[in-house]
C-alpha cells in the first residue's frame, strides 16, 4: 500500500472522529438548550393566568432544535460516507433529544392554549354567578310582595267580620283585636230574640 494511500485512510479516518465529535457537541448543545425541571417545575405566579404565563415562558426549547439539526446534518453526512465504525448510539441519542424537543413544544402548546381559555371561561362564570344572583333577588322580591298582599287581605277580612257582628249582634271587637259580646244582656234584648222580651213584659204586669 503506497503512502498516499495511508495518508487518504488517515485522514479519513481523522474526518470520521471530527464529525462524530461534531455529532455528539450538537447534541450537548442541544440537550443543553432544553428548559431545566427547576424551571419548569417551581413557577410562582398571583394567579392561575400568571402561573400559566410563567409556565409558557419556561417551555422554550430556545436554540435545542438548531443544535439538534446540526446534529442530524453531521450523522447524515457520515453515515452515507461510511465514516462511523458504529454510529447506534449516536442515532438513539439523536432520537431521545428530538422527542424531548417535542415533547416540550407540545407542552408550550397546551399552556398556550389554556392561557387563552382561562380568562374566557372566567368572565362566563362571573357572568352566570350575577345573573343567578338577579334571578335569586327577582324571586325574594316577588314572594315579599305576595306576603304583603296575604297581610293586607286578612286585615280586611278580620274588620269586615268585625263590623257585622257589631252592628247586627251586638258583638263588637275585644282585646288583642277577638271579636266578642259587648254585654251579657244583649242577646236577651235584642230583636233577634223577641219572645225574651215579651216575657219579660208580662211578668212585669
Amino acid at each position: 500500500m503506497s503512502q498516499t494511500n495511508l495518508d487518504d485512510d488517515e485522514l479519513f479516518g481523522e474526518a470520521a472522529n471530527e464529525m462524530r465529535s461534531d455529532v455528539e457537541a450538537s447534541l450537548a448543545e442541544a440537550r443543553g438548550a432544553l428548559p431545566e425541571a427547576d424551571a419548569v417545575w417551581d413557577v410562582e405566579a398571583d394567579n392561575t393566568l400568571g402561573v400559566l404565563n410563567a409556565l409558557k415562558t419556561a417551555l422554550d426549547v430556545g436554540d435545542a432544535e438548531d443544535h439538534l439539526r446540526d446534529a442530524k446534518k453531521w450523522y447524515t453526512m457520515g453515515e452515507r460516507a461510511d465514516a462511523f465504525e458504529d454510529a447506534d448510539d449516536l442515532a438513539e441519542e439523536i432520537e431521545t433529544v428530538a422527542d424531548l424537543v417535542d415533547d416540550v413544544e407540545e407542552a408550550r402548546e397546551q399552556v398556550g392554549d389554556l392561557t387563552a381559555t382561562i380568562p374566557q371561561l372566567r368572565s362566563t362564570l362571573e357572568e352566570f354567578e350575577d345573573e343567578g344572583a338577579d334571578a335569586e333577588a327577582d324571586a325574594e322580591s316577588v314572594a315579599g310582595g305576595s306576603n304583603e298582599m296575604v297581610t293586607v287581605a286578612s286585615g280586611l277580612l278580620s274588620a269586615s267580620v268585625a263590623a257585622r257582628y257589631s252592628v247586627d249582634d251586638g258583638w263588637g271587637t275585644g282585646p288583642n283585636g277577638r271579636i266578642s259580646e259587648s254585654s251579657p244582656n244583649v242577646i236577651g234584648t235584642s230583636s233577634a230574640n223577641p219572645a225574651s222580651g215579651a216575657t219579660r213584659s208580662l211578668a212585669a204586669g
